[in-house]
């Protein structure tokens, strides 16, 4: 009887882990790999992903992020292809220091990259958000600069279809800061009127 109650309990974890891999598939996009994109994808989107300043990425389900290296004349060109995808909304988000790439299983080791490309789709997303039967389709596609690496604000042309936003890292930053300086001020005029 000892015996049998390792053997389910392995049996049971073993499950476990087959349900939970079930429920997500992902992989790498390595650099020099051509990525073939799916049929929702914008026209022209496979082409972007797959110029030479690549250095890799990954997807999860149906939703891929890209990372690429350059410098602001290659990022100036890939955003002019970026401005001509359909169906899309055209965002560039802008954050402070250097970007790093990432994947959700931490391989393979980060590394510098000067902007990203991210795609979600828009059904998956809206049954996520609401457990209901998605009326939505196609893909939201954004990029991500950062701004400690090779392209500097000054050098940016960005074609007029593009929002641009800022990621609300330095804003936070600065009224995280406000919020302390009027906390220490208060504490200050408080000692003070004592």
């Amino acid at each position: 009887m000892k015996r049998k109650i390792p053997a389910v309990l392995a049996a049971a974890v073993a499950v476990a882990g087959c349900v939970t891999l079930a429920l997500a598939l992902g992989a790498n996009h390595p650099k020099g790999q051509p990525v073939g994109g799916t049929n929702g994808w914008p026209e022209g989107l496979k082409e972007l992903v797959n110029i030479n300043a690549r250095t890799g990425g990954f997807f999860v389900n149906s939703d891929d992020v890209f990372y690429f290296c350059g410098d602001a004349k290659a990022f100036t060109k890939f955003l002019e292809q970026y401005a001509r995808l359909q169906d899309t909304p055209l965002r560039l988000i802008l954050h402070p220091g250097r970007g790093m790439s990432a994947t959700p299983w931490n391989a393979p080791k980060p590394e510098p990259i000067d902007w990203s490309l991210a795609t979600q789709n828009r059904a998956l997303r809206q049954m996520v958000e609401t457990g209901k039967k998605p009326t939505q389709t196609g893909y939201d596609v954004t990029v991500h600069l950062y701004l400690g690496g090779n392209i500097d604000l000054k050098d940016l042309e960005v074609p007029l279809e593009i929002e641009v936003q800022s990621s609300g890292e330095m804003e936070k930053f600065i009224i995280t800061h406000d919020a302390q300086r009027q906390l220490v001020k208060e504490k200050a005029e408080k000692e003070k009127s004592k």
